[in-house]
Protein backbone atom coordinates (compact mmCIF):
# COMPACT_ATOMS: atom_id res chain seq x y z
CA UNK A 1 0.00 0.00 0.00
CA UNK A 2 1.23 3.28 -0.76
CA UNK A 3 1.92 5.36 1.93
CA UNK A 4 1.76 8.83 0.55
CA UNK A 5 -1.91 7.98 -0.96
CA UNK A 6 -3.15 4.67 0.06
CA UNK A 7 -3.32 3.01 -2.94
CA UNK A 8 -3.03 -0.98 -2.86
CA UNK A 9 -1.02 -2.86 -5.12
CA UNK A 10 -0.30 -6.45 -5.74
CA UNK A 11 3.10 -6.65 -5.96
CA UNK A 12 5.95 -4.61 -4.91
CA UNK A 13 7.16 -3.33 -8.02
CA UNK A 14 4.44 -1.56 -9.04
CA UNK A 15 4.13 -0.11 -6.12
CA UNK A 16 7.60 1.18 -6.48
CA UNK A 17 6.73 2.48 -9.60
CA UNK A 18 4.28 4.56 -8.37
CA UNK A 19 6.25 6.11 -5.97
CA UNK A 20 9.06 6.49 -8.06
CA UNK A 21 6.43 8.11 -10.81
CA UNK A 22 3.32 10.05 -9.10
CA UNK A 23 4.83 10.59 -5.48
CA UNK A 24 8.74 11.55 -6.66
CA UNK A 25 10.89 13.27 -4.37
CA UNK A 26 8.61 12.10 -1.54
CA UNK A 27 10.41 9.27 -0.15
CA UNK A 28 10.69 8.79 3.36
CA UNK A 29 14.49 9.07 4.66
CA UNK A 30 15.32 6.82 7.56
CA UNK A 31 17.18 7.08 10.63
CA UNK A 32 20.54 4.76 10.18
CA UNK A 33 20.25 4.34 13.95
CA UNK A 34 16.72 3.47 15.16
CA UNK A 35 14.98 3.26 11.51
CA UNK A 36 12.54 5.77 12.06
CA UNK A 37 11.20 7.25 8.52
CA UNK A 38 10.55 10.57 7.54
CA UNK A 39 9.16 12.60 4.72
CA UNK A 40 11.01 15.00 2.83
CA UNK A 41 9.39 17.91 5.08
CA UNK A 42 10.12 16.45 8.77
CA UNK A 43 13.97 17.17 9.37
CA UNK A 44 16.10 13.82 9.88
CA UNK A 45 18.75 15.63 11.19
CA UNK A 46 16.84 17.63 13.76
CA UNK A 47 15.96 14.05 15.06
CA UNK A 48 19.00 12.44 14.91
CA UNK A 49 20.18 15.83 17.09
CA UNK A 50 17.75 14.96 19.74
CA UNK A 51 16.72 11.78 19.95
CA UNK A 52 20.52 10.74 19.38
CA UNK A 53 22.35 13.42 20.14
CA UNK A 54 24.08 14.77 17.32
CA UNK A 55 25.58 12.04 14.73
CA UNK A 56 25.70 8.69 16.55
CA UNK A 57 28.65 6.48 15.41
CA UNK A 58 27.93 2.78 15.16
CA UNK A 59 31.15 0.85 17.08
CA UNK A 60 31.88 -2.68 15.62
CA UNK A 61 31.60 -5.12 19.10
CA UNK A 62 34.71 -7.23 17.30
CA UNK A 63 37.69 -4.54 17.09
CA UNK A 64 35.44 -0.91 18.14
CA UNK A 65 36.26 0.52 14.94
CA UNK A 66 33.38 3.32 13.96
CA UNK A 67 31.03 4.19 10.95
CA UNK A 68 28.89 6.46 10.70
CA UNK A 69 26.08 4.16 8.30
CA UNK A 70 24.94 0.84 9.70
CA UNK A 71 25.41 -0.37 6.10
CA UNK A 72 29.20 0.41 6.34
CA UNK A 73 29.19 -1.61 9.71
CA UNK A 74 27.43 -4.55 8.35
CA UNK A 75 29.73 -4.33 4.94
CA UNK A 76 32.56 -3.90 7.83
CA UNK A 77 31.94 -7.02 9.85
CA UNK A 78 31.21 -9.25 6.79
CA UNK A 79 34.15 -8.42 4.67
CA UNK A 80 36.67 -7.91 7.89
CA UNK A 81 35.32 -10.51 10.86
CA UNK A 82 33.25 -13.41 8.66
CA UNK A 83 36.60 -15.50 9.51
CA UNK A 84 35.26 -16.03 12.71
CA UNK A 85 32.62 -17.91 10.94
CA UNK A 86 34.94 -20.20 8.60
CA UNK A 87 34.12 -23.66 7.19
CA UNK A 88 36.57 -26.13 6.69
CA UNK A 89 37.60 -28.61 4.34
CA UNK A 90 36.68 -32.05 5.29
CA UNK A 91 39.80 -33.35 3.48
CA UNK A 92 42.45 -30.94 4.56
CA UNK A 93 40.75 -29.10 7.08
CA UNK A 94 42.08 -25.71 5.82
CA UNK A 95 39.47 -22.86 6.88
CA UNK A 96 37.46 -20.70 4.56
CA UNK A 97 35.33 -17.83 5.36
CA UNK A 98 32.59 -17.94 2.49
CA UNK A 99 31.35 -21.65 1.35
CA UNK A 100 31.79 -20.45 -2.34
CA UNK A 101 35.60 -20.29 -1.41
CA UNK A 102 35.67 -23.75 -0.30
CA UNK A 103 33.71 -25.31 -3.47
CA UNK A 104 36.55 -23.79 -5.26
CA UNK A 105 38.71 -25.34 -3.28
CA UNK A 106 37.57 -28.81 -3.02
CA UNK A 107 37.04 -28.53 -6.95
CA UNK A 108 40.72 -27.36 -7.27
CA UNK A 109 42.88 -29.05 -4.66
CA UNK A 110 40.89 -32.48 -4.44
CA UNK A 111 39.53 -32.85 -7.24
CA UNK A 112 35.82 -31.68 -7.14
CA UNK A 113 34.92 -35.26 -5.10
CA UNK A 114 35.19 -35.47 -1.59
CA UNK A 115 36.06 -39.11 -0.24
CA UNK A 116 36.24 -40.09 3.03
CA UNK A 117 37.38 -44.05 3.86
CA UNK A 118 36.12 -45.79 6.99
CA UNK A 119 39.87 -47.32 8.10
CA UNK A 120 37.86 -50.11 9.14
CA UNK A 121 35.94 -51.56 6.20
CA UNK A 122 37.44 -49.51 3.71
CA UNK A 123 33.17 -47.80 3.40
CA UNK A 124 33.90 -44.34 1.47
CA UNK A 125 31.71 -41.33 2.56
CA UNK A 126 31.25 -38.02 1.33
CA UNK A 127 30.59 -36.20 4.61
CA UNK A 128 32.62 -36.75 7.90
CA UNK A 129 29.01 -36.75 9.52
CA UNK A 130 28.28 -39.59 7.86
CA UNK A 131 31.85 -41.68 8.32
CA UNK A 132 31.41 -40.69 12.28
CA UNK A 133 27.84 -41.87 12.37
CA UNK A 134 28.49 -45.26 10.47
CA UNK A 135 31.79 -46.06 12.94
CA UNK A 136 30.00 -45.57 15.53
CA UNK A 137 27.21 -47.85 14.36
CA UNK A 138 28.41 -50.14 12.50
CA UNK A 139 31.79 -50.47 14.40
CA UNK A 140 31.09 -49.00 18.19
CA UNK A 141 33.93 -46.65 17.63
CA UNK A 142 34.07 -43.14 16.91
CA UNK A 143 36.89 -40.42 15.49
CA UNK A 144 38.28 -38.05 17.77
CA UNK A 145 37.70 -35.30 14.61
CA UNK A 146 38.29 -31.88 16.88
CA UNK A 147 41.88 -32.56 17.42
CA UNK A 148 43.21 -35.92 16.16
CA UNK A 149 41.38 -37.68 13.79
CA UNK A 150 42.52 -40.94 15.42
CA UNK A 151 39.79 -43.32 16.00
CA UNK A 152 38.93 -44.74 19.46
CA UNK A 153 36.20 -46.56 21.50
CA UNK A 154 33.01 -45.18 22.01
CA UNK A 155 32.77 -45.89 25.52
CA UNK A 156 36.21 -44.31 26.04
CA UNK A 157 36.10 -40.98 24.24
CA UNK A 158 38.51 -38.82 23.11
CA UNK A 159 40.72 -38.32 26.49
Amino acid sequence: MCEFCGKAFTRSGLLKQHIDGVHQGLRKRYCEICDQGFSPDDDLQKHIDSVHGGLQMLTCVICSKTFRHKRSLKRHTERSHNRLRKRYCELCNQGFSQADDLKKHVNLVHGGIQVLTCVICGKTFRHKRSLKRHTERSHNRTFCFAYCFILVDLHQGCF
